[in-house]
């Protein structure tokens, strides 16, 4: 149990302009916990995570964060007021801790004081995104805790709706709306409202990725779009079943086969059938096979892809070719690959790829890359080593790579 003046000493060393003061102090919040803070005032507590104290650089300690979370275990021990008022003054690190602490109440005045300072004017542009799953507490709630009732979270999911398309804030909103929705819990207005403004944005983002077919983005770019598009076509699927002028046909209907795929998962979740030709055509894409299986198979659905196209060989070249396309691999699909064999009682498939100029490595030629039980390429050349010393190197860099940093 603390006294109240060690929290005062804390807040003393953590103002220090000596580094190894403030570090003392993270330490020794990171010792605390919830029932060594019993004799403390929250309020003070509550002062303490919202004061700005000199930051420790090259570390990743938040002590106003930390504080913050101290008091979670009892989340109505302050006001709502007093929340809200320390959200507007505390740094970027606390925020979200001190928004969790409003949702952990799981009772209206939390859910109203939510509400209030995501609609105050200028609030969203200082607040980052959220980084985790901040608001599914409110879906924890039960009816016994609330006079018999469960939290109306319609209000509350009719303003997330406007902050669907703010970027880095689309994918956790788009699911927690999916798990409101999938509960039940949104009146009439707030369905037509959540429904309106994520087929909107899907539009949207599925007419840019149709107008830059063909053109050299980053992959890191292409990725963004592809995960937001897949958050929203996940929370479209909650709803209904789509008629023809859903984003979700809009999706299927791509240019690029990389939303297609996303289309024909999101109809199928929908409990409707996709064209047979519309598969197999994205079945006989080594850049769409693998994920399109994946997808399937975690629906239950993946016989829905023929036979021949879901063999461990043709999927063990998709997943290859995933990999290389990454912005740290090559960056795009390898313009030629070509399957060598099985390795290791076929627990790898073996493939040799090549890029034309003016790729950095299209002086390499021919290279080597493994799919299978697990996915690697070392980018050298084919005719520099055996077989057997390009598996040993391989499986090396897997080693390294998948090591923590030291």
């Amino acid at each position: 149990m603390l006294a109240g003046t060690e929290l005062q000493e804390l807040r003393s060393l953590l103002r220090q302009p000596h580094l190894a003061a403030r570090r003392v102090a993270v330490g020794i919040i990171s010792s605390w916990t919830a029932d060594s803070l019993v004799g403390v005032d929250p309020l003070e507590l509550l002062a303490a995570a919202t004061e700005r104290y000199p930051c420790i650089a090259h570390e990743a300690s938040r002590p106003t964060e930390q504080l913050a979370r101290l008091l979670w275990s009892q989340p109505r021990c302050v006001s709502t007021a007093a929340v809200v008022d320390s959200v507007l003054q505390a740094d970027q690190h606390a925020r979200w801790a001190m928004i969790r602490l409003l949702v952990l109440r799981q009772d209206s005045q939390g859910v109203q004081a939510i509400q209030f300072l995501l609609s105050m004017d200028g609030f969203l542009d200082v607040l980052t995104p959220p980084s985790y799953a901040v608001f599914d507490p409110l879906l924890e709630h039960s009816a016994a805790q609330d006079h018999e009732q469960l939290l109306d979270l319609s209000a509350l999911a009719q303003g997330f709706a406007e902050l669907l398309i703010r970027p880095g804030w689309t994918c956790q909103i788009a699911a927690f709306l999916q798990q409101v929705q999938q509960a039940g819990r949104l009146d009439g207005a707030a369905r037509c409202q959540v429904l309106a403004s994520a087929s909107s944005l899907a539009s949207t983002i599925v007419a840019n990725c149709n107008a830059v077919i063909g053109q050299r983005l980053s992959a890191e770019s292409n990725a963004d779009a592809l995960q937001t598009l897949t958050c929203l076509a996940s929370l479209l699927a909650a709803f209904h079943r789509p008629d023809e002028h859903s984003p979700l046909y809009r999706m299927l209907g791509s240019a690029d086969p990389l939303v297609s795929v996303i289309g024909v998962v999101a109809l199928t979740d929908c409990g409707m059938r996709v064209g047979a030709d519309r598969i197999e055509m994205l079945a006989r894409d080594p850049r769409t096979v693998s994920p399109l299986f994946r997808a399937l198979d975690d629906l239950g659905a993946a016989e829905i892809i023929p036979l021949e196209y879901r063999t461990s060989r043709n999927l063990a070249l998709s997943e290859l070719v995933e990999w290389l396309s990454d912005e740290s691999e090559l960056g795009r699909p390898p313009e030629e690959i070509e399957w060598l064999g099985a390795w290791n009682e076929e627990e790898l498939e073996l493939f040799r790829f090549r890029m034309s100029a003016p790729h950095w490595s299209c002086q390499r030629g021919w290279m080597i890359g493994v799919a299978g039980a697990w996915t690697h390429s070392c980018y050298f050349a084919e005719d520099e080593m055996t077989t057997e010393e390009h598996i040993h190197n391989l499986e090396l860099a897997v080693e390294n790579w998948q090591a923590p940093p030291r």
